[in-house]
């Protein structure tokens, strides 16, 4: 499920929604050797090991994108399509991980290691790069924004987007992450009250798909 999410970014809530129901639905998976000790340690349940994947794969991806990100020599062609490559696969994941935190099957805190990632300042700087990184993070907060936005995490949330308005107001980014960034800031301001441009975004549910095959 992991890694159809990561090729097909466009339908990661679609697999999020599967992930709940089998979170809800899956045994656990110790065998009978193990049931014994399952007042000693946690369960293996479909939940944990999905865990398990993401971190892994949140881990692995951004170690990747650093090694060369780390070099300070310019990067041959092949190089450059093995970054893309691991870029775009860490991307997915962290949306992966946005959908599954806004429907709690993620803690808080991966959701923040996440957020820390896409606004880090990098040093090799490319303004693609730059602009992959706000529209992801702009996506993650317009998904799982309201669950991460309460007093306890005020600092952090607020540190955020203090970030982002100053990314907002540079011209060295695209108008277009500029926007997005400026719609996230409001989003916020409005109480994660979407304007409708942005309720019409987006892969549908399973239960809209059903209502559309039966119109």
């Amino acid at each position: 499920i992991v890694d159809k999410a990561l090729e097909e970014p466009k339908y990661s809530s679609l697999y999020a929604q599967l992930c709940l129901r089998l979170a809800e639905d899956a045994p656990n998976f110790d065998g009978p050797s193990q049931e014994i000790q399952t007042t000693k340690k946690q369960s293996t349940t479909f939940r944990r090991l999905l865990i398990s994947k993401l971190q892994d794969e949140f881990e692995n991806r951004t170690r990747n994108v650093e090694i060369y990100d780390k070099n300070d020599n310019p990067l041959s062609c092949e190089e450059e399509e093995q970054r893309s490559i691991a870029k775009i696969k860490m991307l997915g994941n962290i949306k992966f991980i946005g959908e599954l935190g806004k429907l709690d099957l993620i803690h808080e805190s991966i959701l923040h290691k996440c957020i820390k990632t896409l606004l880090e300042k990098k040093k090799r700087v490319q303004l693609k790069d730059v602009g992959e990184d706000l529209e992801c993070l702009c996506q993650i907060m317009r998904t799982v924004g309201p669950r991460l936005d309460h007093e306890k995490a005020k600092s952090l949330m607020d540190q955020y987007f203090g970030r982002m308005r100053s990314l907002m107001n540079s011209k060295d980014l695209p108008a277009r992450i500029r926007f997005l960034l400026q719609d996230t800031v409001e989003l916020r301001e409005n109480h994660w009250v979407p304007r409708k441009a942005f309720l019409d975004n987006g892969p549908k549910t399973i239960t809209q798909i059903r209502q559309d095959a039966v119109k």
